[in-house]
């Protein structure tokens, strides 16, 4: 099912494309659309992986100090929803305060 999880990953990435530029026309760059950016980033390279060689091949393995071998777009998918979800704890309310 590869094929699904690419198209998936191209389609949610366009939808995600199309929130972040409306967003940037209403309000100014912030954490929020750094995190979205990452997601994006990370999902097209899984969507291109899985479309090209049927797999994710974007992986890191630190042989020398005996770490665990990760995906480097999963990476970026996580810390963007790291960031996308401090921006909305922390600092959305702040933002909306501020255009009342």
């Amino acid at each position: 099912h590869t094929e699904i999880l690419a198209i998936l990953s191209f389609v949610l990435s366009l939808g995600l494309i199309i929130y972040l530029v409306r967003s940037r026309r209403r309000e100014s760059f912030h954490l929020g659309h750094l995190g979205l950016s990452f997601i994006i980033g990370g999902a097209i390279g899984n969507g291109i992986d899985r479309l090209i060689y049927r797999y994710v091949v974007d992986m890191l393995d630190f042989r020398l100090i005996n770490f665990a071998v990760f995906n480097l777009a999963d990476s970026f998918i996580t810390v963007g929803v790291i960031l996308f979800a401090i921006d909305a704890i922390f600092f959305e309310k702040k933002r909306q305060k501020k255009q009342a």
